[in-house]
């Protein structure tokens, strides 16, 4: 392509991305949560924090455990059912070799 040709992608599959979404919920009346545990995201790192839904309190903390759990705390108890997806940056250990 010559230095200012456009290229327009209609549709991109990628197979296996370096990084995860990690979908976590806070249930109401509590002031954290987590997910299941993840060999992939064993030793990542934490990207980034989006609700997805209701969040009614502010986030204190956001965790990756070494187990691959995905915490999140709020400042304070929920009202109602907050969540988040969590972006991790998954380690190289777990990201297949090319």
């Amino acid at each position: 392509m010559a230095k200012h040709e456009s290229l327009i992608v209609q549709q991109l599959v990628v197979g296996d991305l370096q990084y995860k979404l990690v979908a976590v919920t806070v249930s109401a009346a509590a002031s954290s949560g987590q997910s299941a545990a993840d060999p992939d995201l064993v030793g990542g790192t934490i990207m980034g924090i989006v609700p997805t839904g209701n969040q009614d309190q502010f986030v204190d903390d956001v965790t990756l455990a070494v187990d691959g759990k995905v915490a999140v705390v709020l400042a304070v108890a929920a009202t109602a059912d907050n969540t988040f997806n969590v972006t991790v940056w998954r380690a190289d250990t777990s990201y297949p070799a090319a």
